[in-house]
């Protein structure tokens, strides 16, 4: 083999890796897959998001104006589960998502960005019967979405669906679904991520004291990222800060090692390749590292909005409801995709003929 050629599997497999890292290691996770949507037509009923055949245009509806995009976006929900569900499918008692990102491929701008959405985002979150098919829609907390079902495919195409609309509408083309508590040996697995520690977390761990750098290992990494209650403000949005930090530094540890070591890249593949394989679908994986290898990295687009304690759902416990603000939304969404208003199309407009009773015009 060329030296070329080894510097190009090399390179290869090092976005592959990185890759890898961002979508399931860095998004606080192991044991991901990824699935493709419309390989599950059907098993929810005709939705109209999922159709087979591909659209020319996008149609998003934003604070109830209708926009609409001709760019060829691929976009994929990344979701971590809180692993608190009891797994009984006929009682649709799964877990609920505890962090959600929102990966969006734009192959017209040639831009991708990483869009966090509180998983206490307020959205009609489908609601599905016995037969796993749609009958109503619950105006509740997007993490809730992956309650409903009989089993995780089920689960996690709901979730999807639900992303799908806190975000106007846009079409949802796959998702990874990360099991949060093995996070830790993934952690150890690519060397442990040093974050810093902006405010006193000795509650969880001794060593997580104001101002500390902490190069953190097995149950510290769970305890770092998942924590809310009695740290900080106790809010949610401080525990997706906390995510981010580490996404992005995790992201640093891996291209440090491998300019110091390219073997590196070698011996992580190695380790790593159930998850990034696991669902055997490789070649989507492939496809998607090739296009964010030549695209512009807009990096993590956080949409702004208000948060409120309430108790909207109506079981008697109020807990934090997030509502996005729309403008902050359709400014997030341009910044890598060409969005215009929909104006409709005046020309059919003019073709409408009217007909009386006896069929004259």
């Amino acid at each position: 083999m060329s030296s070329y050629t080894d510097r190009k599997q090399v390179k290869k497999k090092t976005l592959m890796i990185v890759l890898a890292i961002i979508l399931a290691l860095a998004l606080i996770g192991a044991a991901a897959y990824l699935l493709d949507l419309r390989g599950e037509e059907g098993q929810f009923g005709d939705t109209g998001l999922w159709d087979e055949d591909e659209e020319e245009e996008i149609y998003l509806t934003i604070n109830d104006v209708d926009y609409v995009s001709t760019d060829d976006i691929d976009a994929y929900v990344i979701a971590g589960t809180d692993g608190g569900g009891v797994d009984k499918g006929e009682n649709f008692n799964g877990d609920l998502a505890d962090f959600v990102t929102l990966l969006v491929i734009d192959n017209t701008t040639e831009k991708f960005a990483f869009y966090p959405i509180s998983r206490n985002t307020m959205v009609y979150v489908p609601v599905m019967n016995e037969d796993g098919d749609i009958q109503d829609f619950a105006y509740e907390q997007l993490c809730t979405a992956h309650w409903y079902g009989h089993d995780e495919n089920e689960r996690n195409y709901n979730l999807a669906e639900a992303t799908s609309e806190a975000v106007g509408g846009l079409e949802i083309d796959g998702y990874y679904v990360l099991n949060m508590k093995d996070v830790g040996t993934v952690n150890d697995t690519i060397g442990g991520v040093t974050v810093e520690i902006d405010q006193d977390m000795t509650d969880l761990d001794p060593a997580f004291t104001e101002g500390a750098s902490v190069r953190l290992t097995g149950k510290q990494t769970e305890n770092y990222l998942r924590a809310r209650m009695g740290v900080g403000d106790g809010s949610n949005a401080g525990r997706m800060q906390r995510q981010q930090q580490y996404m992005m530094n995790a992201y640093d540890l891996i291209i440090g090692q491998l300019r110091e070591n390219p073997d590196y890249v070698n011996d992580l593949y190695d380790q790593l390749t159930d998850i990034v394989e696991s669902d055997g679908s490789p070649k989507r994986v492939s496809q998607i590292a090739n296009r964010i290898l030549k695209y512009d990295n807009m990096g993590f687009i956080n949409f702004t909005g208000e948060t409120k304690i309430n108790d909207t759902i109506g079981e008697g416990i109020e807990h934090e409801e997030f509502y996005t603000d729309p403008d902050s939304l359709l400014t997030g969404l341009r910044k890598v995709i060409n969005i215009s208003e929909y104006t409709g199309d005046d020309d059919e407009d003019e073709d409408i003929v009217i007909e009386d009773e006896t069929g004259e015009e």
